[in-house]
């Protein structure tokens, strides 16, 4: 996940939500809810990744780093 920039979703602006206009899902159908597009480095330079973006990629990985600590923990 740290091997291309992240930045807020460009349909959602980072929010996570659907648009009133989509009635089929809750969430964005772009970033699936997580308020967050991964980008190729030529598509994204690293000044339009907002503080609030990097803050919730921090967070994921975080939570995933602690996911995969503890089932590795329970498999052993």
């Amino acid at each position: 996940m740290t091997s291309r920039p992240w930045a807020d979703c460009s349909q959602c602006a980072g929010s996570g939500w659907a648009g009133e206009d989509d009635h089929l899902s809750v969430f964005c159908w772009v970033c699936n809810g997580s308020g967050l597009e991964e980008h190729t480095a030529r598509s994204v330079v690293h000044a339009t990744v907002s503080a609030r973006a990097r803050a919730r990629l921090i967070a994921h990985i975080e939570r995933l780093n602690t996911e995969v600590s503890d089932s590795v923990a329970v498999a052993a």
